[in-house]
C-alpha cells in the first residue's frame, strides 16, 4: 500500500470515528485549463467553507495550495509518517487547528 493510500485509509477511519465527511479522491482542474490536480481527499467543514483538501508533503504543494485557494478551499500537506495511521487525539488536534468553518453544526467532539 502506498503512503497516500495509508493516509486515505487513516482519514476514512477518522471519518467513521469522528462523524465527519470526506470525499476521496478529489480533483480540481485549473480554471485556465491544463491537467487537474488530484488530492488525497476533501475533509468537509474544516479549514475553509469549502473544506480542506489533503495532499502529501511529498507533492508539489505550492501548485496544490494555489489551486485550492482559487476555488475557496484550504489545503494541507500532510506528512505520511504522521498521518498513515489513525490516532484519534492527533487527528482531533489537526481538525481543531484547521477550525470548523461550515454553517452546519460542528461535530459534538469539536465543542468538548
Amino acid at each position: 500500500m502506498s503512503s497516500e493510500e495509508k493516509v486515505l485509509s487513516a482519514w476514512r477511519s477518522a471519518a467513521r470515528d469522528l462523524d465527519i465527511e470526506i470525499t476521496a479522491p478529489y480533483s480540481l482542474a485549473p480554471p485556465t485549463g491544463g491537467p487537474a490536480i488530484c488530492y488525497i481527499a476533501l475533509v468537509h467543514g474544516f479549514g475553509a467553507p469549502g473544506g480542506t483538501l489533503l495532499c502529501s508533503a511529498d507533492e508539489d504543494f505550492d501548485a496544490a495550495f494555489d489551486l485550492s485557494e482559487t476555488y475557496g478551499f484550504y489545503a494541507s500537506a500532510l506528512n505520511p509518517r504522521n498521518y498513515a495511521r489513525y490516532d484519534r487525539a492527533h487527528f482531533i488536534a489537526t481538525l481543531r487547528d484547521w477550525g470548523w468553518r461550515s454553517n452546519a453544526p460542528a461535530p459534538s467532539w469539536y465543542e468538548d
